[in-house]
């Protein structure tokens, strides 16, 4: 079991808090997140939020029992489903149901940024984070040398079949 001292460690549990405290309802009961979030409770929609709601309670479950960056990527993984399934749901939404659709999308869209921030974030015990956003040179290409060349052939760079001559 990890040292739960570590920033790391609290960060992932806090994660995992939240991937239960949003999986609880919609597995329970899907109908009322349905009309909360301004999409109806018909039956495709309440078997799509059991769904989400057992993603996110296992998620919950990996970031206790194993808090990884694995783990936070799993819930940005998520993320990627459910903007798109909320932003189809706002679209349609009409009448009353199309503020709560659109808060919807809002919220959604927050929670994404924050698992990405989360994720890319280097833990603080020192560990280092397997994905982080850094500038990246791109290698240097291999020197040309003339004297390679066979006697005779003059380098044609960047001018694709140019007739020799």
């Amino acid at each position: 079991m990890p040292n739960t001292s570590t920033g790391y460690t609290t960060l992932t549990r806090s994660f995992g808090v939240l991937s239960a405290a949003l999986g609880v309802a919609p597995a329970v009961v899907p109908g009322a997140v349905a009309r909360l979030i301004g999409a109806t409770p018909r039956l495709r929609n309440r078997v799509l939020l059991r769904s989400i709601g057992a993603r996110e309670l296992a998620v919950s479950a990996g970031l206790f029992v194993a808090p990884s960056p694995a783990m936070l990527w799993a819930r940005v993984a998520g993320d990627a489903m459910d903007v798109p399934l909320a932003l189809v749901s706002a679209v349609g939404a009409t009448g009353s149901r199309r503020g709560r659709a659109w808060a919807t999308v809002g919220v959604v869209t927050a929670i994404a940024v924050a698992d990405v921030v989360a994720a890319i974030r280097p833990p603080s015990d020192g560990t280092p984070s397997p994905i982080t956003l850094v500038n990246a040179t791109p290698a240097t290409p291999p020197s040309y040398n003339a004297a390679q060349q066979p006697a005779g052939k003059t380098p044609t760079a960047g001018v694709p079949n140019k007739p020799e001559g």
